[in-house]
């Protein structure tokens, strides 16, 4: 009793009872025990009750699962950023396309400020306006080759038929 973890000790005595009262063999349980040096080993507990010597006894049996736990915590680790992956992937998506139309228009803003304000005191401020959004934009796209680049595993770069790129 005194090797089983304090945080489960509590549903011992509720166990044995229990295995004492089945009529079948119980269900296994899982239950944390204290090793000597002070780590914690998680094992999967079946009980059975019977008669030994005619008194009643509970014979145990124990495996250890530590192992198997740790894989499961990993592969639910995994799992989980191989979800992160897929929303960065879709977030860097649905932004790239709606930030690529804004950025193209400032650039052509841009090009014709001249023009359309020609006659304007203001062209300075406006210009410096559009600067800002272009840093914006600049930033915004940065953020989004984040993403793409988290999401996508570091591959060797590969050769890449220029005239598909230009095109589509």
């Amino acid at each position: 009793f005194s090797l089983i973890h304090a945080e489960d000790r509590a549903q011992v005595p509720e166990r044995i009872n229990f295995v004492k009262a089945s009529t079948t063999t119980p269900e296994m349980r899982e239950y944390r025990l204290l090793r000597q040096g002070g780590g914690i080993v998680t094992v999967e507990c079946s009980a059975l009750a019977f008669e030994f010597e005619g008194a009643p006894a509970i014979l145990t049996f124990m495996r250890d699962v530590t192992a198997r736990k740790e894989a499961q915590a990993q592969l639910i680790q995994a799992d989980r950023m191989a979800t992160i992956g897929t929303l960065a992937a879709t977030v860097a998506h649905e932004l790239n396309n709606p930030l690529a139309y804004v950025a193209l228009n400032l650039e052509l803003l841009e090009r014709e400020i001249e023009d359309v304000v020609e006659h304007c005191d203001d062209r300075a401020r406006i210009r410096d306006r559009l600067r800002i959004l272009n840093e914006g934009t600049g930033h915004m796209a940065s953020v989004v080759r984040d993403l793409r680049s988290f999401c996508r595993p570091n591959a060797p770069p590969k050769p890449v038929d220029v005239r598909e790129v230009l095109e589509s």
